[in-house]
């Protein structure tokens, strides 16, 4: 499994406290701070606020449109199949 892009895993049976100590060990490792209002073009997204402006005016998005343009700002100038689109969500 590692060799195939696994972080981490755990046999059975296995301790609950030590699989909250590894989730917690892989968060911590993976945090990275995103910045906190994503800008491009008139388009402004704040993800942990979940609001999204475009020419300074609140767009309302439903959850998958959200998380949809969230994706497609945080790799700018990338295209994307229809298949890694839906896998991304």
């Amino acid at each position: 499994g590692l060799e195939l892009g696994a972080d981490d895993y755990v046999t059975k049976p296995f301790s609950p406290r030590e699989l909250v100590a590894r989730v917690k060990g892989l968060v911590r490792r993976s945090s990275v701070a995103a910045p906190a209002v994503r800008r491009s073009g008139r388009i402004e997204l704040d993800e942990a606020g979940r609001r999204v402006r475009g020419d300074g005016e609140r767009v309302g998005l439903t959850t998958t449109e959200f998380d949809l343009l969230a994706h497609l700002l945080s790799r700018p100038g990338q295209v994307f199949t229809r298949e890694q689109l839906l896998s991304a969500g």
